[in-house]
Order: structure tokens, then sequence, then C-alpha cells
């Protein structure tokens, strides 16, 4: 049976479950690094608010994840690594074309300069010809360079600039979705998961390395929502979700995902990641889950503990999950200003099936989502 939702049920600022049926439980170049598993995708720099595709993609392949749950005195708590920074891993070097890997190595360059580190970066000023440019992601790495640079060299004016341009990144997201910046959404992208994670770690740990009060705000608000959204995606702790910007053949989980997500849950590390010094550290693509336990070493735990439903962000549209038992149906019924959506990705009787790749920025899918008679559905509120 279907459940018909209102509009004002979806745009609740709250997660709201609906039962239809029987319930379910310094810029320069830099030094060589190691080769990477993975590169992070090339893309172009468009005008403001508009999305484009990437030059070139990679999918990140990752390793398989194991299924042990979260289990201990210490289950549901973050990763707490000990002993000094691990200045000798964290890759460096992005290895891309596009203005995200000038941007997201100087961001690289600035967390480990603020935790001690050698970078093989040059400090330098972030071009001012970006301030208004790019890509969602590449917006949040600008600023966070900004912010940076503006810490170690800026007058007080530029201080107080590069902060509330940042901040105001986090405002504009929280307005017009997550991982949105106005009308070009990102939400739950795999192909660039990486840039996000690394831009949303830095500012993070930049804020602090600087006792920033507004920023560790909204950081640990962004934070705090995207564990309360994962948890509801997570299936043994692994993230298959329907989103923007998927490259062929990039659909289904993300291994770098699922390691922060693990991180941040108390869940055992996937893959290589289980080891403290394996190769998978040093990797670039990989570098917001360097900086992500270099921030769990300090003690903080980005606020996420108790993160629930309450804590839900806005998406820009909405998102439906019908769920029945280990079956389940993840679906957008429209996107808008998304780059290569999956509209929608499904597990019913053990297979798992997604919408079919399509390029461009088609607001509704050309194939409909299965249908899962008897779940029950939450809805995750998109903007007004």
């Amino acid at each position: 049976m279907q459940c018909s939702v209102p509009r004002f049920i979806q745009v609740l600022a709250a997660l709201m479950v609906i039962s239809c049926g029987s319930a379910s439980p310094e810029a320069g170049l830099p030094a060589d690094a190691a080769t990477p598993e993975a590169h992070p995708p090339t893309e172009a720099a468009p005008p403001d608010d508009v999305v484009e595709p990437p030059e070139e993609a990679a999918a990140d392949v990752g390793d398989a994840m194991t299924d042990a749950p979260a289990t201990g005195p210490d289950a549901g708590k973050p990763f707490a690594p000990t002993g000094p920074v691990s200045c000798d891993s964290g890759g460096e070097d992005a290895g891309s074309r596009g203005a995200e890997a000038p941007f997201g190595e100087a961001v690289v360059g600035l967390c480990r300069a603020a935790l001690g580190c050698k970078a093989t970066w040059t400090f330098a000023a972030p071009p001012d010809s970006y301030r208004y440019k790019g890509t969602p992601n590449q917006k949040l790495l600008w600023r966070v360079w900004y912010y940076g640079w503006a810490q170690r060299a800026g007058t007080a004016a530029q201080k107080t600039d590069a902060r509330d341009f940042l901040v105001d990144f986090f405002e504009t997201e929280r307005a017009s979705g997550h991982y949105a910046q106005g009308n070009a959404d990102e939400v739950l992208t795999t192909s660039h998961y990486e840039i996000w994670s690394n831009g949303m770690t830095c500012a993070r740990l930049l804020a602090l390395h600087y006792k920033e009060s507004k920023l560790l705000s909204v950081t640990g608000r962004w934070w705090r929502s995207e564990k309360a959204l994962l948890d509801l995606l997570q299936r043994d702790g692994s993230i298959d979700a329907p989103g923007a910007r998927f490259s062929p053949g990039q659909a289904g989980p993300s291994n770098l995902r699922d390691t922060l997500y693990a991180m941040l849950s108390g869940r055992p590390l996937p893959g290589k990641a289980v080891v403290p010094t394996a190769p998978w550290w040093s990797d670039y693509y990989n570098v917001g889950a360097w900086t992500l336990r270099e921030i769990l070493r300090t003690g903080d735990d980005l606020t996420v503990v108790g993160a629930g439903p309450s804590d839900l962000p806005p998406l820009h549209d909405p998102l439906n999950l019908h769920v029945k038992g280990a079956d389940y149906v993840f679906e957008f019924p429209q996107l808008r200003g998304a780059l290569q959506p999956i509209f929608w990705v499904a597990r019913i009787g053990g297979t798992v099936t997604r919408a079919p790749y399509v390029d461009g920025t088609p607001v509704t899918p050309s194939m409909p989502a299965p249908k899962l008679p008897g779940a029950t559905l939450t809805v995750v509120p998109g903007i007004p």
C-alpha cells in the first residue's frame, strides 16, 4: 500500500515516520607523493551556482566493508586514536587538474601546519578571482583556504572577512540543502565525496586550532547532521545511497565515506584503513579520513555523539526511505540542480538495484523506483 505524504510534512525540520502497513524493526607544485589508489575527479570552475561535468573521474573502488557490528563499552562513540600526530602520513598531491586540486592541496597544507606537520604546499593566498566562482565543493575549499591563510597572514579585517565568508557557506547550505549552494546540489555525492570530506574536516580542525566559536558552531552542526543522515542510510556500517554527481560505474558504497562513518560511530574500520600505518592513510584521496583521525586524536567528537532524528539536515529535495525488514528503497522523487544523479537505490530480497546512470541534470528519474508494499516510509525533508 502506498502512502501519500502532504507537502507540509515533507518540509518539517525534523524526521517524520509514517506507517504504511506494518512497521519494521603556504600555492606551488607539491613534491611527488605515493601513488594513490584512486584520484579525485577533475572539474572546471563554472560560474556561480552552475553545475558542470567533471573532465575525468575515477571511482572509489575501496575495500569490502566488514559486517561486524559496533559492540562493547565504546560502541557508538567516535574512534579514539592515541599517540602523536601522524605527520608521516596524509596525502598531499591531488594528482588532478581542476580548480579543486590546488584548492584542496592548500587546505591540506594549512591543516598540516595547524597540526605542526611539514607540508609540501607553498604558503600563498587563494586567487581572489575565484571568490564567487565554482561548484559547491570548490567554494568550500576556497573558503577554507582563505580562512586558514587569513589567520596566519591576513589583516584584522581579512581575518574577520574570511571567517564570516566561511560561516556564510554553512548558512547558505542550510538554506539550500545539505551539500547544496543556491541552485547547485551535490547531495550524497560519491564521485566528489573526497573533496567534501577534505574541506569539512579541515574546516573543523581550523576552527578548533583558532578557537573560533562561530565556526565551531556551524562545523559541529554540519557533522552532527551528516552523522544523523548516514545513521538512517547505513546498513551494516556501509552507505549505498542515491544522490548527485555519479560518474559511470561509481554507484554503490564509497569506501572513504564508510571509513569516516565508522570513525564517527565507533565501528571497526573497513578494509585497509584498519592498519594505522597502511599506505591507504597516505593517499590524497583519503586525506579527509587522515584529518578526521587527527581531530579525534585531540579529543574533539565533532558533536556527533547522540545525533538523532532531530539533527537531520534539510536537503535540497526530499529523500524518501521505504524500509521493510532488511529490504529498502531509498529514492529522490526529484532532484533539482543535481548533475549526473542516481535517483534511487533498492535492496529487495537480497538483490540490489539502482536507477540507471544519466548525464546532465534531469529533474525526475527515467525509470521509476520499485515498490515495497507494507514498508515504513521515512521522509528526510527538503527545503520549502
